[in-house]
Parts: C-alpha cells; sequence; structure tokens
C-alpha cells in the first residue's frame, strides 16, 4: 500500500519551482541548471512510491507551519507520514493591514521597505525583536513545545522533525542531517545562496527514506513484543481457568 507524505516547511522544502514574472534564487538556480531540479519530496515520490503532499512556503516563520499543520489535522490519516522542517527561530510575524499575518525575516531589506505594510511598526521595532529572539533560548523551547505536541497528537504516525538551521538554533529536538552541499557552493559562486542543491535534495531524500524504513521496523518490533506480551497474558489466563 502507498504511504502518503505530508511535507510542512520554509523555502528548504518548497518546491524549485520559479514564480512566474520574480527573479529570485529559484529562477536563478533553475536558468542556471537549465531545468527545474526535485525537491526531497518530489524525490520520496518518484523514487520510493511515496504520495507526497508539499505545504512548504517560502520566507514562512514557524508559527505559520505550524498553523498549516493545524489547517489539516483532519486531513492526515493515521498510517502519513509527517515531515517538518521548522525555520530559524529568528523569524516572527506581525499583522498586516489586510488583517492577516505576514512573516518577518532577518536581515530582510524587502520587511524594511514594506513597513507601511504592517500596523504600527517601526525598523527599530523589527530590530529590537530580532535582537531579543536571537539572544534567548527560550524560543528554541517554544519550538520544542510544539514538537512535543504534534508528536502527542500524531502517535500513531511516522514523524521526522528537521531544520535547516539547527545548527545554529542550538537545542532543537530535531534530527541530525548529513553535510549538505549549497547553490552557492555548487554553482562555484554563481549564485550566491545558502539553498540546498539538487544534489543535496536526493541526499535529504534518501536520509528520510532510510529515517522511515528504520522507524518502521522498530515499530513493528514493538508491535511483535506488545502481541506476546499480550499472547502471554491470554495464556497465563487460559492456565488459571484450567
Amino acid at each position: 500500500m502507498r504511504k502518503t507524505i505530508w511535507c510542512f516547511g520554509d523555502s528548504f522544502t518548497q518546491f524549485f519551482t520559479p514564480v512566474p514574472l520574480l527573479t529570485d534564487w529559484r529562477s536563478k538556480y533553475c536558468d542556471w541548471k537549465g531545468y527545474t531540479p526535485k525537491v526531497f519530496g518530489e524525490i520520496l515520490l518518484e523514487r520510493y512510491n511515496y504520495d507526497t503532499y508539499n505545504l512548504a512556503q517560502g520566507g514562512i516563520d514557524n508559527y505559520s507551519i505550524l498553523d498549516f499543520i493545524i489547517d489539516n489535522l483532519n486531513k492526515i490519516g493515521k498510517n502519513d507520514i509527517i515531515i517538518v522542517g521548522w525555520t530559524s527561530v529568528l523569524r516572527f510575524r506581525m499583522a498586516n493591514k489586510l488583517g492577516k499575518f505576514s512573516s518577518v525575516l532577518q536581515n530582510d531589506h524587502n520587511t524594511r521597505k514594506d513597513l507601511a505594510y504592517f500596523l504600527g511598526v517601526s525598523v527599530d521595532t523589527i530590530n529590537d525583536i530580532v535582537i531579543n529572539r536571537g539572544e534567548s533560548s527560550v524560543y528554541v523551547h517554544e519550538i520544542n513545545n510544539y514538537i512535543k505536541l504534534i508528536k502527542f497528537i500524531f502517535k500513531d504516525n511516522i514523524q521526522i522533525h528537521w531544520s535547516p538551521f539547527y545548527q545554529h538554533d542550538r537545542g532543537l529536538d530535531v534530527v541530525s542531517l548529513p553535510k549538505l552541499e549549497t547553490i552557492t557552493q555548487e554553482t562555484n559562486g554563481e549564485i550566491k545562496d545558502g539553498h540546498y542543491s539538487e544534489k543535496s535534495h536526493n541526499d535529504l531524500a534518501e536520509h528520510f527514506h532510510q529515517l522511515i524504513k528504520y522507524t518502521e521496523l522498530d515499530l513493528f518490533e514493538l508491535e511483535k513484543e506488545q502481541l506476546e506480551i499480550n499472547n502471554n497474558k491470554t495464556r497465563n489466563k487460559i492456565k488459571k481457568l484450567l
């Protein structure tokens, strides 16, 4: 039976497909490659026969990632696999003039230019919040609590929690990653960008596939152990009746 994988996260999980009329790192990388590479979610679909739902969004914050998971609570099946790529704890969100949230990224010049889009916010306010978030570990603990909650809600599901920022955000309760090549490294600096290269997405797909396999094996062994315990209890009850 085909398994379904739900992918949540930021631009490190999002498709490489360029946005029309937008010249960003994705369009530059696809132009350099001469085609649109696949991200790990697509590779898991093609190579290992998983169905995948990729609900990642570039430039997103962790609060919004959690919202995407909440919005799909009733759609995630008991046997589905959940992969969450948590983003930097320096990111946060603020109310905008449209009555919605907008993510704020550290060192994002567009955010600085578009301050009129937010409600009653100055550059100094944003800078102060970023400094505050960077100098305290409580924001890492906050994400760990989200992870704990998701693990509790989906206790029967295989889950992988990871982060491209795990080496910076020390203490995150996420899986470790293999050494991954960036777009800057692949292009020898022609495109200066820290997102993962096509090779790295292949490596991530293989890494996650192995984690899923090992977790399935552990669950199988636990089920066998529980079955043996239940069988022993049944045999003991029968012996008492005899």
